[in-house]
């Protein structure tokens, strides 16, 4: 496609009067030069509170003169490459430095700019356009100021690295900072929030202190003795006169971002002052007003080298990108400073005049306008030729980056979204901006099925973007045997895994093109948050792209019948399992039941399918058994984890006709089906006889072992080299024994706080919990050792949340009176050990994954680990007889209040003469746990202090809707599913039991048919 000669952009123009306005004009096209890149640009971010009063002040003091362009970094495609351009190909999605406005006619804030190969690097393909719009400017000022020969020109060759203050280091500069000092080996200090000190420790700070501490400077000097590099990242009336006084080395030396050394009048005597500018990497001279930066020819090279490496940075998440927020027009200021009618600043600034307020609400108001020109805009620039999908206007969405932890409204990793993530509404994103990245509202064209197919042919990506994604999954193997036999796929009758790489032609059937849209969504899933291999059709990230193509599906299949065939119940169905692999855990569960209710509306329940839809033949059709069966066993997995009734209780797909063919695990996925229903059925009864019916399910899952041999519980050989094919297998066999060991732990967990009838006795609950919990986490580590995906396999996750909640509960007892070498006690140490491996492995998968059901998981834990306190854990001053409670909220259940039992001196001397630490993940295929059973050799226990507050009818906690999405409740009621399972009373009292009806409940029960050989 060429070019046009001439694009729109904003310009800055001079009235009459002096004063700068934005007008939106035609410019011409330029030519890239040598080294230069022509960028079609897809984002151009504007800043708070720093950069976006830096273009204020531009634009205002119409620093650059008339027909100026403004707009620092950009994020676009590269269109055409000048002569000897070597890092960058035609094409690709890059995000870079802009020296805008001093060169008329290249500023961001147009549809076509030049950029500088060397200023630049390509959008790694986890990082959303908007995130890797943050990083160019923030991080290139940042390393600047660090090692830059007229900046603070660190040394970093000695053995021995030097200490650097960050004053301010959450600010966006300042998160930058720390991550590069962080990563060329210097010791960080840095001042902040107190609620962000853990937050800029993980990004690499050794300390951090609060800049409002009257004792800050004292406390610095304290931690970095004889400090001489100073960063002011905050640059206001006091920060560098206040930060200078921490510098003890007789050549301390200060670098403010403020260019000029603006307010450093003050500054500590005999401390030399420096100040950056991003602009010296572009090897050419500035000046501003008196100020003079000459050329640096080193600056160039130091930022030239790190836009070379920041890809291989970002993918490795050594570089974090800033968070940053989308706002309306009209709300380009945070909820605090609205109010004071100001724009953002940090807490930092004082209040200013009602004089001023009102001056800097005008720039608001400005700046909003120019937002409103921009996507206006992107908009004409994005759309294409005419797409078939009827659109209407979105309200005006802004790229508003912010200092995202000093600003109140900034979402930080803390907040309900993915890192990368946009927090637009889903509502507002449709199939077109795919392609053109516009925001719409989409109403699917029903026009019949060629206009439906259509539609959907549209949210397929490129085809070698395709075939790029399926090289790199393992999905495409899942998803082509999910609805059939393995008996039916080793003689050849399911659909071949190159199948789903085969884009259909809108010619098609829609429920083709649906169904490979699905499984396309499905091999994504399965991607590592590290794959970076360019995907040029796309115009979001792999999340956001997933997303979209989900929406639109949805809304075919919502808005048609077409669920009532075959391949439309497989349609559905996946998309059930998208959804739950999502975390979208109560959107699942109601398209599980929606294909039971179609299953049983076709026939299929029965054995008997509604004769077929002549109006389109396939030779790999879906077994309609397994779709039965799969729709069953979804159905009641979520229910049984969601606390909710199943929604049938058919066990045909178990008749022993049925299962003579299937293979042994085959035959214990069944098991564990109907196994789930009389588990819910037990968990919403009030009979009498719980306790006998849950020894006679665990005795049905104890036997359902000796289908698989013993060999098979083993954790299976990890090879990192091995083929898709076995990689499947070994992952599939690992989740259905933590499965297995799940069930285990919900059948028992109504009796884990009671006595037991016959504590050495191997059914005893304890026993099973403790050693199913142990056998879950075990395998949970082999699994996310080597699948970092968190919307892969998202059950392992659940299994692995309940196995350390159960393991750390179980020893919430009092220990006075027991015997130090107790096999429970001696547990204690490695279970610890154990749990901690676990929780650290979860908080390195949430910041990797930007996953929050990770991170909820991971503070759930660390609540609940002074469950397992030991004297070597706790403070010298720890009392072994005081007992601190641990207190959980749970929407929609309560408050639940554990106290933590005192340890006895006996214990004490025993954990002191012996740590144990948890043994490493064994990937030569070497059991990691003992068996499975781990016998506690005590009698009686006492009643663990669990104390349950149920919430009143109106909910007290502010808890989400029922029906929310994983970005605003990970849990999904996951966890008011087991706190109520755990403190059931009455129902399941085993002293309420008795032998009468015991042959009754059996009969009721078994599921025998599925055992037999």
């Amino acid at each position: 496609m060429s070019l046009p000669p001439s694009a729109e952009a904003l310009v800055t123009r001079i009235d009459s009067t002096g004063t700068p306005r934005l007008v939106k004009e035609k410019v011409p096209v330029p030519k890239p030069g040598e080294h230069q890149l022509l960028v079609k640009v897809l984002t151009a971010p504007i800043y708070t509170p720093l950069t976006l009063s830096n273009t204020v002040q531009s634009f205002d003091s119409n620093a650059f003169g008339d027909g100026a362009i403004l707009g620092c970094d950009f994020v676009g495609v590269v269109e055409e490459i000048g002569l000897n351009v070597t890092r960058i190909a035609k094409g690709t999605t890059i995000a870079g430095l802009i020296w805008a406005g001093e060169i008329k006619g290249l500023g961001g804030y147009s549809q076509y700019t030049i950029a500088d190969e060397r200023i630049c690097f390509p959008v790694p393909q986890h990082v959303s356009p908007a995130a890797a719009s943050t990083v160019p400017l923030a991080s290139c000022t940042a390393l600047l100021a660090l090692f830059s020969k007229d900046c603070l020109a660190i040394d970093t060759s000695g053995e021995e690295k030097p200490a650097v203050l960050i004053w301010g280091g959450s600010s966006s500069v300042g998160l930058y900072a720390i991550q590069i000092a962080r990563l060329n080996g210097l010791q960080v200090i840095t001042t902040c929030s107190p609620k962000h000190h853990d937050h800029v420790k993980l990004y690499g700070a050794a300390e951090a202190f609060d800049y409002r501490d009257p004792l800050v400077v004292e406390k610095i000097r304290q931690a970095a003795p004889g400090l001489r590099y100073v960063f002011d990242t905050i640059g206001n009336t006091t920060s560098s006169n206040t930060a200078s006084l921490a510098i003890s080395h007789q050549d301390g030396v200060l670098c403010t971002v403020r260019p000029g050394k603006a307010y450093t009048e003050e500054v500590a005597p005999g401390v030399r002052i420096t100040d950056v500018l991003v602009w010296t990497a572009f090897m050419k001279e500035h000046r501003y007003g008196e100020f003079h930066w000459p050329a640096s020819q080193e600056d160039h090279k130091l930022a030239s080298d790190f836009f070379h490496k920041l890809p291989s940075l970002l993918t490795s998440d050594q570089i974090k990108p800033n968070s940053y927020k989308l706002f309306e027009n009209d709300d380009l200021v945070c909820r605090p400073c609205g109010n004071r009618g100001s724009i953002c600043r940090g807490q930092e600034f004082a209040d200013e005049s009602e004089a001023s307020q009102l001056s800097m609400r005008n720039l608001a108001r400005r700046l909003g306008r120019l937002e409103e020109l921009m996507e206006k805009l992107a908009e004409r620039s994005a759309l294409g030729p005419s797409t078939g999908i009827s659109t209407q206007n979105s309200p005006g969405i802004s790229h508003v980056v912010m200092d995202e932890l000093e600003y109140p409204n900034a979402p930080t990793i803390r907040d309900p979204v993915r890192i990368g993530t946009p927090t637009i509404p889903r509502s507002h994103y449709t199939t077109s901006s795919l392609i053109s990245g516009t925001t719409h509202e989409t109403t699917m064209d029903l026009a019949g099925p060629s206009g439906l197919a259509e539609t959907l042919f549209k949210l397929f990506p490129s085809q070698s973007d395709v075939n790029t994604i399926l090289e790199a999954s393992v999905g495409p193997l899942y998803v082509t045997a999910l609805f059939h036999r393995q008996a039916d796929v080793a003689e050849g009758s399911s659909e071949p895994p190159e199948a789903v790489g085969a884009i259909p032609l809108p010619s098609n059937r829609p429920t083709l093109l649906a169904k490979r849209l699905l499984q396309l969504v499905i091999c994504m899933q399965q991607l590592s948050p590290r794959f970076n291999r360019p995907l040029p059709s796309l115009r979001a990230s792999i999340l956001r792209t997933m997303e979209e193509i989900v929406d639109g599906v949805d809304k075919f299949i919502s808005a048609n019948r077409v669920v009532s065939t075959l391949e439309g119940l497989e349609c559905l169905l996946l998309l059930g399992y998208w959804q739950q692999n999502a975390g979208n855990l109560r959107k699942a569960w109601l398209i599980f039941r929606q294909a039971l209710s179609v299953g049983q509306l076709m026939g299929i329940n029965a054995g008997t399918v509604a004769p077929p839809d002549t109006s389109f033949s396939t030779r790999y059709p879906p077994s309609p058994q397994m779709l039965w069966f799969r729709s069953v066993a979804c159905d009641r997995y979520l229910s049984l984890l969601l606390g909710l009734p199943a929604g049938s209780h058919d066990n045909s797909f178990a008749a022993q006709q049925l299962t003579a063919k299937d293979a042994p695990s085959e035959k214990l996925e069944k098991l564990h089906a109907v196994v789930s229903e009389k588990m819910i059925e037990r968990n919403n009864s009030t009979q009498m006889q719980a306790y006998s019916l849950t020894q006679l399910i665990s005795s049905d899952l104890m036997a359902g072992q000796c289908l698989m041999g013993d060999s098979w519980w083993e954790v299976p050989l990890v090879n990192t080299e091995q083929s898709p094919a076995s990689a499947v297998e070994v992952a599939s066999r690992l989740i259905m024994q933590m499965s297995h060991h799940l069930l285990l732990v919900l059948l028992h967990i109504p009796y884990l706080l009671r006595n037991p009838l016959f504590p050495h006795d191997q059914q005893n609950s304890k026993t099973i919990c403790t050693s199913s919990s142990r056998n879950i986490l075990d395998r949970f580590r082999v699994f996310r050792s080597f699948n970092d995906s968190a919307y892969a396999c998202r059950h392992v996750d659940y299994a692995a949340l309940v196995a350390a909640m159960t393991l750390l509960v179980s020893h919430a007892q009092n220990l006075e009176g027991r015997d130090p070498t107790d096999g429970q006690n001696m547990h204690r140490i490695t279970d610890r050990a154990l749990i901690i491996a676990v929780k650290d492995r979860m908080k390195h998968l949430s910041y990797l994954n930007g996953d929050k059901f990770f991170e909820e998981s991971t503070d759930v834990i660390e609540r609940l680990l002074p469950l397992l306190s030991s004297p070597e854990t706790e403070s010298p001053t720890f009392d072994p007889q005081c007992s601190p409670s641990v207190e959980l909220k749970i929407p929609y259940f309560g408050v639940i209040t554990i106290v933590v039992p005192p340890v006895p001196a006996s214990v004490q001397k025993t954990q002191e003469m012996e740590r144990v630490e948890a043994p490493a993940p064994r990937m030569d295929g070497v059991t990691l746990s003992a068996g499975l059973s781990h016998a506690e050799s005590k009698d009686l226990e006492s009643l663990v202090p669990v104390h349950f507050h149920p919430e009143e009818q109106r909910n007290t906690f502010g808890a989400v809707d029922v029906m929310a999405g994983a970005d605003e409740w990970a849990m999904q009621g996951i966890d008011a599913t087991y706190w109520a399972l755990l403190q059931c009373d009455g129902i399941f009292d085993a002293s309420l039991e008795s032998e009468e009806g015991s042959d009754e409940l059996k009969t009721k029960c078994t599921v025998l048919n599925i055992l037999e050989e």
